[in-house]
């Protein structure tokens, strides 16, 4: 009985370890996984809100520089639809006017690019035109009534007179539920005076692929919201959506169809006082249905204005299906253990118990022969005497050394036993540590959202995680032996991961350009040496978004650097100190440099070296620091030989995200022939006001003259005796 229950105890206290192991890995793992999805959901709401600020921000700056004239509707669709093809994600880019006027560029379904155009005559009016591949416009598609400056998009930034996001609407044509979130920033003139507004659209649906996209358990919800409950994006394959008449309204989250989403938004209000009281990321689980369920909220917030709350729920059954399976097959092998070690026991005992009794029955049949003898009667003679003292009781020595045999050696197998039950229970808790070790790597790989492969040192394939799989439409197995570059579009991969292999460089990384799917990839790819250099792991990090921001930037650059140099007016930045930080060959040429890094090696002070009135530069400086933006500010300034010129500039005050000065940049305009034809007119003004003047006093003395009056006084003088008078 002892031996069982030393058989049992363990294997139950295994069984039962093995279990809230399995609980706290799934604790663990839920937590990390929220902190990864939330993660990656708030770096790409960073990355898809970021481009209508940045469109916007470079559509004012040409349109308030002059480089960009909203009068050519022609031009200006030209260049919003160059913009189009640089921001996939951009689905809409307008500039509504103050008189009416409109250019909008949008996107159709099958993603061709259309223009949209006011009637000049009428501002109500507009029509749509399909774009070519060049920008040019092509045929007429519709013709239709709308009045833009009731829009929201222009309503709400004309009003506030700041950048701003509208509400979720629903744009005619798209389906139900389809919505789309539009930005905009005014335009001013230089007298502060609003002259239009510049706007970008959002396609929604396409954050809420974002989410299905999201590599999480299939039961786990993922739902962006704005904080008055409104759902912007879901994980959901529908999209939830209200009717009020004719038109359709983002679906409140609390009255959500799915049970899940709805009762995790209704836990947020009940733990955290609200939506709108959510400031920092908060986790906490609840049971719904029986099951656990693990929730994170964190609030996200754009800096211009809007601001959405993250939900991410995780279901317990996610992570629990295999623990329990694993934990049913450790029960079953405790089980199965237990038996096999009863039975053994049992078949030891029998076998250890045989000698034994038959020991026993033999020290028995002993003393009976021993009591037997001591009862004989005795004898006269010497012989039976003899007989008698032989027969007398004496210790069994050879029986006193087997049992202190035995004893010894029960000591030593139970020391064994001891000793062989710790290391079991040792390896035991190893073996789950290791098993649930394993597991939370493999789900931590497969969660990943890059591709990860190992291959050994002959660039064959050992493994690859779920999402380098199924980018391929392969599963993991189909990759275990292959030959790197096996696949169609790896030609890059394959080729850095030989020379990888090939050198004695332990770590090496590259960005990679993989074709999936008739889709371009960008990935950078870092590849790390282990096993001494008998085999590598490389791990990929999608980049395609920040590749196309950069070659964005790089055309804008280009644009700019082009309409820098080739402008015949004059182009500059200067620091608030006073030194130019860039100017461009007119610019030099106004002021009798021979090139730009001549000028600005030689000008180190420009309101000292250059204003011929410093008090010009304080005034243009307060200026700014009032209004931003400055233009048609005139001065004299100081060529390089030292001869004086007029010049007129634009200027503007350039500032970061927190309003701080970074620099000054605008347009020089020499109008030193203009100020001379001035003086020359109001000389000649002047000189013609002199004789207007003389003309004048010359015509009134002779109407005083011819006048009756005159004539009458003339006739008395000449008639008075001057004698007679003075006497």
């Amino acid at each position: 009985m002892l031996f069982l229950l030393q058989t049992i105890v363990p294997v139950a206290l295994v069984g039962y370890l093995s279990f809230r192991n399995g609980q706290r890995a799934v604790n663990d793992l839920a937590t990390q996984l929220q902190a990864e999805v939330s993660d990656r959901v708030e770096q790409h709401l960073n990355t898809y809100f970021a481009a209508p600020r940045q469109v916007n921000r470079l559509n004012q700056s040409a349109i308030q520089l002059g480089l960009l004239n909203p009068n050519e509707p022609n031009y200006v669709g030209r260049y919003f639809g160059q913009q189009m093809k640089v921001f996939s994600d951009i689905s809409y880019i307008n500039y509504s006017g103050t008189e009416g006027q409109f250019v909008g560029v949008g996107r159709e379904p099958d993603g061709m690019l259309y223009l949209e155009l006011s009637d000049p005559v009428r501002s109500n009016q507009y029509t749509v035109y399909r774009l070519s591949e060049q920008g040019d416009r092509q045929n007429l598609l519709r013709s239709a009534t709308s009045s833009t400056l009731q829009e929201a998009r222009y309503a709400k930034v004309a009003a506030t007179g700041k950048p701003s996001w509208t509400e979720m609407y629903q744009a005619i044509g798209d389906a139900p539920g389809d919505f789309s979130i539009s930005c905009g920033i005014p335009i001013y003139t230089a007298d502060n005076t609003l002259a239009g507004v510049v706007g970008v659209d959002l396609f929604l649906p396409q954050v809420s692929q974002f989410l299905r996209e999201i590599a999480i358990a299939p039961s786990g919800r993922v739902v962006v919201i704005k904080q008055d409950g409104s759902i912007l994006a879901s994980s959901s394959d529908t999209m939830p959506y209200v009717r009020s008449g004719e038109q359709v309204q983002p679906l409140n989250v609390l009255n959500s169809p799915d049970e899940i989403t709805r009762a995790t938004a209704q836990q947020v209000v009940n733990r955290l006082g609200g939506l709108d009281a959510v400031t920092t990321a908060q986790q906490f689980e609840f049971r719904q249905g029986g099951e656990r369920q693990f929730v994170q909220v964190m609030p996200w917030t754009d800096p211009w204005g809007l601001e959405l709350l993250l939900l991410v729920t995780l279901p317990e059954s996610a992570f629990m299906e295999q623990i329990n399976a694993n934990t049913r097959s450790t029960l079953l092998l405790c089980l199965v253990s237990l038996v096999g070690a009863i039975a053994l026991g049992v078949l030891t005992a029998r076998w250890l118990s045989r000698p034994m009794m038959v020991l026993s029955q033999a020290s028995e049949r002993l003393a009976s022969t021993l009591g037997g003898t001591k009862a004989i009667a005795p004898h006269s003679d010497g012989l039976h005497t003899d007989a008698v003292s032989s027969l007398n009781p004496q210790p069994v020595r050879e029986l006193d050394q087997l049992a202190s045999a035995f004893n010894r050696m029960a000591a030593q197998l139970q020391q064994s036993f001891a000793d062989l039950e710790t290391q079991n229970a040792s390896l035991q808790r190893t073996q789950t540590a290791l098993a649930a070790a394993k597991e939370q790597l493999e789900a931590v790989i497969n969660a990943v959202p890059g591709p990860i492969s190992w291959v050994d040192a002959g660039g064959v394939y050992v493994g690859v995680n779920r999402h380098f799989a199924e980018h391929w439409q392969l599963s993991q197995e189909a990759f275990i032996g292959k030959e790197v570059g096996f696949l169609q579009g790896s030609t890059q991969l394959a080729d850095f991961t030989r020379q990888f292999l090939e050198n004695p460089e332990q770590s090496a990384s590259q960005v990679i350009a993989l074709h999936f799917n008739d889709q371009l990839r960008y990935y950078l790819i870092a590849a790390q040496k282990y096993q001494q250099g008998q085999a590598a792991v490389s791990v990929g990090i999608d980049i395609t978004e920040r590749e196309i921001a950069k070659e964005a930037l790089r055309i804008a650059e280009e644009n700019y650097r082009s309409i820098f140099e080739n402008a015949l007016e004059g182009i500059f930045q200067s620091s608030p100190e006073g030194r130019f930080i860039n100017v461009n060959p007119a610019l030099a040429k106004i002021y009798g440099y021979s090139s730009p890094v001549e000028m600005m090696g030689q000008i180190t002070n420009i309101g000292e070296q250059l204003y011929v009135d410093p008090e010009k530069r304080t005034e243009l400086t307060e200026l700014l620091e009032k209004r931003d933006t400055v233009k048609n500010f005139e001065y004299r300034c100081y060529c390089k030989d030292g001869s004086i010129i007029w010049v007129q500039v634009d200027v503007r005050a350039v500032r970061d995200k927190n309003d701080n000065l970074l620099y000054y940049e605008g347009i020089v305009q020499d109008i030193t022939e203009r100020k001379q034809r001035e003086d020359e007119l109001r000389k000649q003004l002047e000189e013609l006001k002199v004789e207007i003047d003389q003309e004048k006093r010359e015509k009134e003395v002779a109407n005083l003259t011819e006048s009756n009056y005159f004539k009458e006084i003339q006739q008395e003088i000449a008639e008075v005796n001057l004698d007679e008078f003075w006497n």
